[in-house]
């Protein structure tokens, strides 16, 4: 076995938004075709809810703001709070 580290690995990351994006085509297609539009347009809007509630989360997180409870900052996992000093 090798000792070292391993080295950089490929960014997969746009062919993980295509994926993606050709599932939720793909699925989007399926509730149309068994649903209708007004279904693809419910779940569309219960997905834009989801991801913009998961982004308020991380913005809350990455902010160390007890927005959501549950939540902890790193910033206050990692950085001690020091006694107030004189005021100059």
């Amino acid at each position: 076995m090798r000792d070292s580290p391993p080295g950089r690995v490929e960014d997969y990351t746009g062919t993980c938004l295509v994926l993606f994006f050709v599932n939720l085509f793909g699925i989007l297609t399926a509730v149309m075709v068994a649903f209708g539009w007004p279904a693809v347009l419910l779940v569309a809007g219960a997905l834009h809810v989801a991801i913009d509630w998961l982004g308020r989360r991380r913005d809350a997180k990455d902010a160390g703001l007890a927005a959501i409870p549950g939540i902890k900052s790193p910033k206050s996992r990692t950085q001690k709070s020091e006694p107030p000093g004189p005021d100059p």
